[in-house]
């Protein structure tokens, strides 16, 4: 979020200088509350280069008012350069452009005739019976679309851009737009999520989830060929996009999660905090308690085991198929009666494994091709 005033470019015709020194004194309250900075070419000083002047504020400023008259319309500079980029900054999302109409002009199929103009409906300035009255609406409405871009809300031009980016899971896009908006509006919510999310789905192809939720990042074909890397550097190039990732929407437990399975470069402490973290968000995700439970083994089996048991409770227990169950006794009864009756009425106790009492242990009784499949869906919703 901006820290100081917010930029306000005035785009003009010096032969509407009157009119737009008279929209300044109108801004002055907004000026005076530090809310703006208003700026136009009569401020630049002596011995400066005009053009790089007006360039180089075109490409600050948050606001771009384009002050629409006959001359506006009829000025080279004002159209080809000043109204042409604002327009471009404008669609990126890096900007916000108003027209203000100041006198009659047919301006109905100019490129800014999609957007509102002040005052409302866009009636000119000199069209109004007291022209103060005219001033006052349209420096209402500049307020209004300063609080809104600090707010971090996106004009809905920008907005259906950014989510036709998303629909079309043009990930690369998405994270173009996005980066673009946040450089302006960084506390935008509906940007930081959609960037958050493209930075990790565009790498969907390359995170592998092997059998107990493992993941993994592997290169395919295509990256071999394109890119001549390897899975490490592949590796680092991920984990900075993820890390990107939870600075934008750090209340996403699967970005932690996949931060701290595939994350090798950092210590194992490093990672375990990562899962604890994903766990604080989502209290009962098996596949994360299971990660953790593999990097405790290391050195604190007693921990571990304890996440490997909450894995089961949540679910995940590899079953066994035992003839001392009531399923499939009634087609057994049916079809084989002679082995029916071999079937004991009650159920038979626990046998020690016959691998050995190391396989009775908590891990050894997970269901490996379940948490798996649990996990993959998991990382489905991100991209889906």
């Amino acid at each position: 979020m901006e820290t100081g005033p917010v930029e306000v470019f005035f785009s003009y015709s010096h032969e509407d200088e009157a009119l737009k020194d008279e929209l300044v004194k109108h801004l002055s309250l907004l000026r005076r509350e530090n809310v703006i900075s208003a700026w136009h070419d009569r401020k630049i000083g002596a011995g400066h280069e005009w053009a790089k002047e007006i360039s180089s504020h075109l490409e600050s400023a948050s606001i771009v008012l384009l002050l629409v008259s006959s001359d506006f319309l009829a000025s080279d500079y004002c159209w080809d350069t000043e109204m042409k980029r604002a327009m471009e900054r404008h669609d990126h999302g890096e900007a916000r452009v108003i027209p203000v109409v100041l006198r009659p002009v047919d301006w109905s199929r100019a490129p800014f005739a999609r957007l509102n103009a002040l005052p409302r409906e866009g009636k000119p300035v000199t069209s109004w019976t007291n022209s103060d009255e005219a001033f006052v609406q349209i420096a209402q409405g500049i307020r209004h679309e300063v609080e809104s871009f600090l707010s971090g809300e996106l004009h809905p031009v920008v907005e259906a851009k950014l989510k036709s980016a998303e629909s079309s899971r043009n990930w690369p896009n998405v994270v173009q737009i996005g980066e673009r908006i946040l450089k302006k509006a960084p506390n935008s919510a509906v940007a930081r999520k959609a960037v958050a999310r493209a930075l990790v789905a565009r790498w969907r192809f390359n995170l592998y989830v092997g059998v107990f939720s493992s993941v993994e990042v592997r290169l395919t074909r295509s990256d071999e060929a394109k890119r001549k890397m390897d899975e490490a550097t592949l590796r680092k190039r991920v984990v900075a996009d993820v890390t990107r990732a939870i600075e934008l929407e750090p209340g996403n437990a699967d970005y932690y999660y996949i931060r701290g399975s595939i994350d090798r470069d950092r210590d194992v402490e490093e990672r375990i905090a990562d899962l604890n973290r994903a766990l604080e968000l989502k209290p009962n995700d098996a596949k994360t308690y299971y990660q953790r439970a593999r990097y405790l083994d290391y050195d604190n089996e007693a921990a571990a085991d304890r996440d490997y048991k909450k894995v089961i409770e949540l679910g995940f227990e590899q079953k066994t198929f035992e003839f001392n169950v009531d399923v499939g006794l009634d087609f057994l009864q049916k079809y084989l009666p002679d082995l029916a009756a071999k079937v004991p009425a009650k159920p038979v106790p626990p046998k020690p494994h016959p691998w050995g009492p190391e396989f009775d242990k908590p891990r050894h009784k997970i269901d490996g091709l379940k948490l798996q499949k649990h996990t993959k869906e998991d990382l489905e919703k991100i991209w889906s």
